[in-house]
């Protein structure tokens, strides 16, 4: 019996090992409960100075699994999710939407993805008033403190960025592609995380639509379920990646990163000039790093220092 039970012990050590990190979020459990859980607050504020703050907001992992083809029957939909969201144990996995009557062939095929701690996410699109704050910059051509900062290239971005990490001692970039659409999307697979209709994404968006030709200032519209705001529309948001054209037929990655070189930058989210097609969650707009407009800003991630739960 002794060898058997040596053993046991072997594998389930083996097992708890294996564990994550990080557990996963039920998408049913508060962010408060989660995020005591996890040993991290549920939000963060940076102070800029002179009385300016950033708040960011924390993303919650999830393993989700998602259909690209209507034709699966619903029974065989929940198992092949259950037995993927169980191969994927340790991270939060997100697939592209399913095809809309308006997208391209590079948001295709839909891939699995694992995103394997939180991370958070500032809660509006950086303001020309907390941009002011840290470069002593003002760029933007559509003035307004509270309005988002565009005329940023991904260089200016970036610039931030290194100055407020230096600012603060915390570790601040651009989200990754992966990053930016999981927390826009908030576990929806619609067009919009706010639905599927043109009415859906006016509750949250400032898009050619709605806007009067001008951004507005952040959070006037709709939050997401995880407190994000204006994620679609307002300001197209530089991401951290290299474009990659087939990054959607790639195979399972775990935090991809993009390519490791080439010429031009992601930016997703739409903005105040650009029509619904360019607001859904799936579109990837790509652009060289030197660009500056007044329909392009950003928004920041701040990595935690890793805890134990």
């Amino acid at each position: 019996m002794r060898p058997l039970s040596l053993l046991l012990f072997t594998l389930a050590g083996s097992l708890f090992a294996a564990e994550p990190a990080y557990p996963l979020w039920d998408g049913q459990e508060s962010v408060a409960s989660y995020a005591k859980k996890v040993n991290l607050p549920p939000t963060q504020t940076l102070d800029l100075g002179n009385g300016v703050k950033l708040d960011l907001v924390l993303m919650l992992i999830r393993a989700r699994m998602k259909r690209t083809r209507l034709q699966f029957s619903m029974g065989l939909m929940l198992i092949v999710t259950f037995v993927a969201s169980i191969g994927v144990w340790g991270g939060v996995c997100w697939q592209d939407a399913l095809k809309r009557p308006y997208d391209f062939p590079n948001e295709h095929p839909a891939h699995l993805v694992t995103l394997t701690q939180p991370f958070y996410m500032g809660k509006f699109a950086v303001t020309q008033e907390q941009y002011q704050a840290v470069t002593g910059a003002t760029p933007s051509h559509l003035k307004g403190k509270d309005n988002p900062v565009e005329q940023v290239s991904w260089d200016d971005a970036q610039a931030f960025c290194k100055k407020l990490t230096e600012q603060t001692k915390q570790a601040v970039r651009l989200p990754t592609e992966a990053e930016w659409e999981y927390a826009c999307r908030a576990g929806t697979t619609t067009t919009y995380h706010s639905g599927d209709s043109e009415a859906d994404l006016a509750r949250v968006a400032w898009y050619y639509g709605n806007s009067k030709n001008t951004t507005h200032p952040v959070g006037q519209k709709e939050a997401n379920i995880f407190g994000l705001y204006d994620m679609h529309g307002n300001i197209w948001q530089w991401c951290q990646d290299w474009y990659g054209e087939d990054y959607y037929g790639k195979s399972e990655t775990e935090n991809p990163q993009g390519p490791d070189q080439g010429a031009v930058r992601l930016l997703r989210g739409g903005s105040w000039f650009f029509n619904l097609v360019y607001c859904r969650s799936a579109y990837r707009l790509r652009h060289y790093p030197v660009l500056r407009s007044n329909n392009v800003g950003f928004r920041i991630v701040l990595v935690p220092a890793f805890r134990t739960p």
